[in-house]
């Protein structure tokens, strides 16, 4: 009996995986599969900064374009400040 119920719950999970649905982006000789579920409004990114993401080894928040360009612009800020700062003298 606790056979039949494992087997049940294992083709349970089964056909609950084979109805995820996946965007799929070519990226030459490996392809991306990106659940549909996880950006129900679209991929944000592009086919080619997925295949970028991928080529570099970049997961979860580092291929964010928004966040890259957000940090690229507070270190230019600070940067930026550091120069001021010793014209001026402080």
């Amino acid at each position: 009996m606790k056979k039949a119920l494992l087997l049940a719950a294992i083709l349970l999970a089964q056909n609950a995986e084979a109805n995820e649905k996946f965007f799929v982006v070519n990226c030459g000789q490996d392809e991306v599969y990106i659940a549909l579920s996880a950006f129900p409004r679209g991929l944000p990114f592009s086919d080619w900064e997925i295949c970028t993401c991928l080529q570099r080894g970049w997961r979860g928040l580092e291929c964010d374009v928004e966040v890259k360009n957000s940090k690229l612009a507070m270190e230019l800020e600070r940067k930026n400040l550091n120069i001021i700062n010793s014209i001026l003298g402080e």
